[in-house]
């Protein structure tokens, strides 16, 4: 995460962070990151 945000990306959706997060490129490509953290 933190290396997509250093490169120019953004948090489009956090809302579900930190088992999933939206992030965007900074031409507005999305993609979806996903991690068993924060998982029932």
């Amino acid at each position: 995460m933190a290396a997509a945000l250093d490169a120019g990306g953004r948090v489009v959706d956090d809302s579900h962070a930190p088992a999933f997060v939206v992030l965007a490129d900074p031409d507005g490509n999305r993609v979806c990151v996903c991690t068993e953290l924060g998982r029932d």
